[in-house]
């Protein structure tokens, strides 16, 4: 399995704990240049316990070319993440799939 550079490590902003086995990691990549688009608007992972990556999130294409994700919550059981331009998600915690969910300024 692979993990996180190091480079990505030190972009860390949030870490939610889902169970005793696996957190979501959101990487600070705003307004970076040096991130490649696919990683920039894709900065959602899921780890193990051990550092490796189980998923990375895979959400439909934004309009906007670099939109990365900005925020993350548990709201139940459900993961939600927000792109810097305001759409929603709800994002599988088994997968990574994430669904439009909403919108909003």
């Amino acid at each position: 399995m692979t993990k996180l550079t190091s480079a990505q490590v030190d972009l860390i902003e949030k870490r939610l704990e889902v169970d005793g086995a696996r957190s979501i990691v959101l990487l600070d990549v705003g307004g970076r240049k040096d991130v490649p688009d696919h990683e920039y608007n894709a900065n959602v992972y899921c780890l193990d316990d051990h550092g490796n990556v189980v998923w990375q999130i895979s959400a439909p294409l934004s309009a906007n070319p670099r939109d990365s994700f900005v925020s993350l919550r548990i709201d139940g059981k459900k993961l939600c993440a927000d792109r810097f331009f305001g759409t929603e998600y709800v994002v599988d915690l088994d997968t990574g799939e994430a669904l439009k969910s909403g919108w909003h300024k």
